[in-house]
């Protein structure tokens, strides 16, 4: 993934991992601003494992997140591995494009 300028807008859903190894999928108009917020809060370091660029955010969300309903721990934190968010984003990318 390109190192993007913490000031580029960039608007998708982003998947960030927690320190506790957990994986929370959210989605924002401006990603870079939204993790910043989120770290605002957190002692440790959160850790960006990938983006997936949307037009409208909040409705691919929405597919990730039923994607992966059975390994959802709570709201918009899930259990999940780096190779399912690739290999979802992968899945994202060719069948549903812009949901």
């Amino acid at each position: 993934m390109r190192q993007r300028h913490p000031q580029e807008k960039i608007a998708g859903v982003y998947f960030l991992q927690l320190p506790n190894g957990f994986i929370k999928i959210g989605s924002s108009q401006h990603i870079h601003r939204r993790i910043a917020a989120l770290q605002a809060v957190h002692v440790e370091d959160l850790q960006l494992v990938a983006v997936q660029p949307a037009a409208k955010p909040a409705r691919v969300e929405a597919w990730f997140h039923r994607l992966f309903t059975a390994s959802r721990i709570r709201y918009e934190i899930f259990e999940i591995s780096r190779d399912q968010i690739r290999e979802a984003i992968e899945r994202y990318r060719f069948t549903a494009g812009e949901a």
